[in-house]
């Protein structure tokens, strides 16, 4: 069953990075479209959000791309996914399982988002 409101928006995933002289660098990021429904934070959602973003633009995505989707993995030095929304880079900073928000009898995955700056994207 196709996800209410969706669009095709860019998943932008990130490899393993390098080290280089003590500075890490990103490794090359391959693009997909994915079919997503983009949403508003809640207020309940927006007390939910960690210190430092609340102040910050935000959204919720759902999609059924069985990809998914990547928050930062340190140990395993991968970055977060970037999501490309109506020109906006947005990055994923928290990725929810399904039985967390109930939906037990639909196949998805939902994430919530930050926007970037356009200086560091």
């Amino acid at each position: 069953m196709p996800l209410l409101g969706s669009r095709t928006i860019t998943r932008r995933r990130y490899p393993v990075g390098s080290w280089t002289d003590g500075v890490y660098a990103l490794g090359t990021p391959t693009d997909a479209s994915i079919v997503a429904t983009v949403q508003p934070l809640n207020g309940h959602d927006r007390q939910m959000l960690p210190e430092g973003f609340r102040q910050r633009v935000t959204r919720k995505v759902y999609t059924e791309d069985a990809d998914g989707f990547r928050t930062v993995n340190q140990h395993a030095e991968t970055a977060a996914d970037r999501l490309v929304i109506d020109g906006a880079t947005w990055e994923v900073f928290r990725v929810d399982e399904q039985d967390e928000y109930g939906s037990t009898f639909m196949n998805h995955h939902r994430c919530w988002i930050v926007r970037l700056d356009e200086s560091t994207t």
